[in-house]
């Protein structure tokens, strides 16, 4: 087969044979094509050899370089210097004074010193580590204590921001047995006082950005319901002991509800007595015993003078009424009421709105989001609840 500078000189020669015709214009069209395909071809070689001599000057240089990792004889002093395994074979076999044909016929090995180093996981270069740990996405979350004070109450909508209602006082004077001509005793109904309930607003929020709302949405929504959830705590606290002043509820510690102090009896006989005093003061009937966690549990844990147990609680029940445990109420206290007969009025629900308008969050990529909601408390009659103080009196 003909090298590529055989060809070329060929085809030049060709050329040179047409470069006559060409001169005197008695060129014809397959003429003139042929000389465009050589010239063509021509050029082609020349790229050719132009690559192969990068290629033959790059191999030069790279064998110039002095390699640091050498291919050897196993053990000896002896080493053979070699650049691949290739190379190292055609040297080894030209020590042993073989040629190709020879070495083949007589089946020539040669033996190559394998790196020493072991692979392991840990150091020197802990490569291995992002593969040995494992993410787990399921965060461990703060604990959050049952929400339950709010479904104890009756709900109502209200569509204004106040809702008002007159409070009677009781009929003053009597009715009283009189004579045929007697004089008729006199009774009055004062006028009634007009109350109000206020709505309340309670929010919170919280920046996010973009990136973070398209790469880890899971994370947005665990932030979310924190952030719900902080919501309706705060709400819980506000039905409870909210005091009135500023944007806070009047709650119903603070609604002049009924109490009952310390005495003799023990709390489990009390706490009967308190839900006994509501119907006769109110006619209405307790409907639910709210206690600490710690009350509840000494309730279950009463024992007689003998050390039995007297089972007390039946369930989640105290004297055949439904009773919450719940770290609303602090320790010592106890909430007996006929909770029904108490409003929780809302306006509307839980409100979760976000936005990039806020100042220059736009400019930022960042979103903040904000949940809230409006409600209040009606309590028409306090005295349907009564604040039982634990512990018997000293």
């Amino acid at each position: 087969m003909a090298s590529l500078k055989e060809k070329r000189a060929a085809l030049v020669k060709q050329l040179e044979e047409k470069q006559g015709l060409l001169a005197a214009g008695k060129a014809d069209g397959d003429t003139i094509a042929f000389v465009k395909n050589a010239l063509a071809e021509v050029e082609g070689i020349d790229r050719q050899m132009d690559g192969m001599k990068q290629a033959d000057d790059l191999l030069t240089q790279i064998g110039q370089l002095n390699a640091k990792s050498v291919v050897q004889h196993v053990g000896g002093s002896d080493a053979i210097h070699a650049k691949s395994i290739g190379e190292y074979y055609v040297q080894s076999m030209q020590t042993a004074g073989l040629d190709v044909k020879s070495a083949i016929a007589h089946g020539y090995e040669v033996e190559c010193k394998a790196n020493t180093d072991t692979n392991v996981e840990g150091a020197p270069s802990d490569g291995y580590k992002p593969y040995l740990t494992q993410t787990d996405t399921e965060p461990a979350r703060p604990y959050q204590r049952p929400l339950v004070v709010a479904d104890l109450f009756s709900t109502g909508a209200i569509t204004g921001t106040v809702l008002q209602y007159p409070v009677f006082d009781e009929l003053e004077g009597n009715a009283k047995m009189v004579e045929e001509t007697g004089a008729v005793p006199q009774v009055h109904w004062k006028d009634p006082v007009w109350k109000q309930d206020k709505i309340g607003k309670v929010a919170s929020f919280f920046g996010i950005s973009e990136d973070m709302m398209d790469d880890l949405s899971w994370v947005i929504g665990e932030i979310n319901d924190a952030a719900q959830y902080d919501l309706k705590l705060q709400e819980e606290s506000q039905l409870l002991s909210g005091d009135g002043s500023g944007n806070n509820l009047t709650g119903l510690f603070n609604r002049g509800i009924q109490t009952m102090a310390q005495d003799a009896l023990s709390d489990a006989d009390r706490l009967s007595k308190a839900a006994l005093q509501i119907t006769t003061t109110t006619n209405f009937q307790a409907d639910a015993y709210v206690l600490n966690p710690l009350d509840f549990w000494k309730l279950t844990i009463a024992k007689d003078a003998n050390g039995n147990y007297l089972n007390l609680t039946d369930g989640a029940k105290l004297w055949n009424i439904p009773t919450v445990a719940t770290a609303a109420i602090t320790e010592g206290t106890a909430l007996v009421g006929a909770f029904k007969s108490a409003k929780v009025l809302r306006k509307g629900g839980l409100v979760v709105k976000m936005t990039d308008s806020d100042a220059d969050d736009f400019l930022h990529f960042k979103q903040k989001c904000r949940v809230s909601e409006r409600l209040g408390l009606q309590v028409k009659y306090p005295k349907a609840f009564v604040k039982v103080t634990l512990g018997k009196a000293a």
